[in-house]
């Protein structure tokens, strides 16, 4: 008989392991909700704080005849798009009634329900619009309302660069 040897490996703890980062590479959901939504409510708290700043693009300065109009509410301190701060809660808290938030195994969405009047004035202001009315009176010119973008195009590269870390770590470890 040769001399010979044999070696057996076990791989249950490999499958087990393998099991464990196939199904955590399939449902992001407890990433999303317990990383990536936290992260997100930061960044516009940020948003607002700096004005835009945070997401690339500085909001243009408030008109000096809306800093009136403010003052005059009451709400002289109050930053740019933040006369009611219905708009702001609805960004930066985590749920709330006009927070949307839908988190599926793949994807995380963030947004708001905010309306003025049945209009989603956040996309307006997103954009830049004209005004020709003001307290049910026409105006004789039309006022242009700057872009203030609340999201950006793109999500700032540093958020982007800790989601992707994070979320290598969440399929290798299970730790969120």
């Amino acid at each position: 008989m040769p001399l010979s040897t044999t070696v057996n490996i076990d791989t249950t703890n490999a499958l087990r392991i393998l099991r464990g980062v196939r199904g955590r590479a399939a449902d992001f959901s407890l990433f999303f909700d317990q990383r990536v939504d936290p992260d997100v409510v930061m960044f516009f708290r940020k948003q607002f704080a700096s004005e835009g700043t945070e997401g690339g693009t500085p909001w243009k300065p408030l008109r000096p005849t809306t800093i009136k109009l403010k003052r005059a509410a009451g709400r002289a301190r109050m930053g740019v798009l933040r006369f009611s701060n219905e708009l702001w809660a609805s960004l930066t808290k985590r749920a709330g009634p006009k927070v949307v938030k839908i988190v599926t195994p793949r994807q995380y969405t963030r947004g708001t329900a905010v309306q003025s009047s049945g209009t989603p004035y956040p996309a307006l202001h997103q954009e830049g619009y004209s005004i020709d009315t003001v307290f049910g009176r026409r105006m004789q010119f039309p006022r242009v309302v700057p872009a203030r973008p609340l999201v950006p195009k793109e999500m700032p590269t540093s958020y982007v660069n800790r989601w992707q870390s994070l979320a290598a770590k969440f399929i290798e470890t299970g730790m969120v």
